[in-house]
């Protein structure tokens, strides 16, 4: 397992001794030095470890001798570290207690307690010094050596220490409860009314501690709880209609700047969702504006998000020249995160396809290629391919697309999955032949907004001989609303 082989080529050389000294190496040994000189993590290294030493037992018994290695290795680097650092030490005596606590032995506990309670208190953990007088007080009611005074001391100092923490302590513990509820009501979705009326509760507390005193980690907790109640529980005009309002009181100074602005994005996000587009291009407007007010840092972080959505919308809007625009400078950003980067590709040459641009599209798409081959593989790359030959009138080229594309889905894993696939490229084949063709949409190649390649749209242009950024716009102009939030 991956897991058990980072672990092993992490063991510092004093760690690797302590396991020497007080592990089971031996028992373990072909695992964990296979593991040890292995120069990096893969299938076949387990294949090997089995087929040499562990052939005549089953495949289930291997899986549990590596667990049985990691617990091990553990358990030695748990009990004889010698690491001075609070944190480990902390960690290392509530590993103990709660173990102990666990065995009903709560005379015993009290002492390892007191112990972490110390450590944590000196290192300034507040945080865990709570967690850790709260294990105490429950030990205490337990024990038969505890007296009423032991307990009335460690409740005041946890009220004492609640209070030092302030509401950061108060928004984690509604934090924490938000999230079991948004989990029970997954796994529980005939009783989800039940967790909702729960939630909102919940919700109204943490709105009346906002209201208590200006705190900008509570407001962004209340944010963060407000949009995930909304998307557990409501649909998107409802998460729309409640982030409207936010967006208003939040956007102020006394806001943290990357606050802001990523409350912003997430409205861009949710009006495109739901189609709210004058909503968007106020936003967008009013976000340029306010640019030279933000940190560069808090710009560094919002702009890849703000720029694609930006390059999305104006798409929609009939401004392919400001759309590709928006691609081009997202593509120009240093340091950019491989998918944002992915993604950015695709909408561009999207955009190329439908201003008619294939030359250009194709010179991207080599690029694009160049940079990620493993794109290459993938079937939107492929469909790009096959639509940029059909533009530039390259029938042959197109139809061998068309072949080396079908070739891809029967090869795959799960051809039925690519069925509406099949469909779709055996009309593009008979547009490429000029063969007669009735267009029928696939209602599996319908896409969202940011998915800017419209193929059921695009087949329909080159079918009817009209121009496939119409047919877009026409689509856009149907979908789009103008709602009263």
């Amino acid at each position: 397992m991956q897991s058990l082989f980072l672990l092993i080529n992490s063991l510092a050389k004093e760690e690797k001794r302590l396991y020497s000294l007080h592990g089971r190496k031996n028992r373990f040994q072909h695992i964990y030095e296979s593991y040890q000189q292995a120069p990096e993590y893969d299938k076949t290294i387990d294949r090997r470890i089995f087929d040499e030493h562990y052939s005549e037992f089953s495949k289930a018994f291997y899986s549990m001798q590596k667990n049985a290695l990691l617990d091990d290795i553990l358990a030695v680097l748990l009990e004889y570290s010698n690491s001075s650092s609070p944190d480990f030490i902390v960690s290392r005596m509530k590993a103990k207690y709660e173990v102990i606590l666990h065995k009903g032995f709560y005379d015993l506990a009290v002492e390892f307690i007191k112990n972490a309670a110390e450590i944590a208190k000196k290192a300034g953990r507040l945080k865990d010094y709570l967690r850790i007088l709260e294990d105490y007080v429950f030990a205490l009611s337990e024990s038969s050596k505890a007296s009423w005074e032991d307990y009335e001391e460690i409740q005041g100092e946890i009220l004492a220490t609640r209070a030092e923490l302030g509401q950061g302590s108060t928004i984690e513990i509604f934090l924490r409860e938000m999230k079991i509820l948004f989990t029970s009501s997954r796994n529980n979705p005939d009783e989800i009314l039940k967790y909702k009326g729960l939630a909102e509760g919940i919700l109204e507390k943490m709105r009346d501690l906002a209201e208590l005193k200006f705190n900008p980690d509570v407001e962004e907790a209340l944010f963060d709880s407000e949009v995930n109640f909304s998307r557990h529980f409501e649909d998107k005009f409802l998460l729309h209609k409640r982030l409207v309002p936010l967006e208003k009181k939040v956007n102020q100074d006394k806001y943290p700047g990357d606050f802001r602005l990523r409350l912003l994005n997430t409205l861009i996000e949710s009006s495109m969702d739901v189609g709210d587009f004058l909503l968007i291009n106020g936003m967008i407007y009013k976000t340029e504006r306010q640019f030279p007010g933000f940190r560069k840092t808090d710009l560094d972080k919002f702009m890849p998000r703000f720029r694609e959505l930006s390059g999305i919308f104006y798409f929609y809007e009939n401004d392919l020249p400001l759309s590709q625009q928006n691609f081009l400078r997202l593509l120009e950003v240093e340091g950019l995160d491989p998918v944002v980067r992915i993604n950015a590709y695709y909408h561009l040459i999207s955009v190329l396809i439908a201003a008619n641009l294939s030359r250009t599209a194709r010179e991207k798409l080599v690029e694009f290629g160049n940079e990620f081959p493993d794109e290459k593989q993938e079937m939107k790359f492929r469909m790009m391919e096959l639509i940029v030959a059909i533009e530039l009138n390259e029938r042959e080229d197109a139809l061998s697309h068309v072949l080396r594309m079908r070739t891809y889905i029967r090869k795959s894993q799960n051809p039925r999955k690519y069925a509406h696939m099949r469909r779709y490229l055996d009309s593009v084949a008979k547009l490429a032949e000029k063969k007669d063709i009735i267009f029928e949409p696939i209602a599996a190649l319908t896409t969202e907004w940011p998915d800017l390649l419209k193929l059921n749209l695009w087949l329909k242009a080159k079918i009817s001989n009209s121009f496939y950024y119409n047919e877009i716009l026409q689509y856009w102009q149907r979908h789009k609303k103008v709602l009263n939030v």
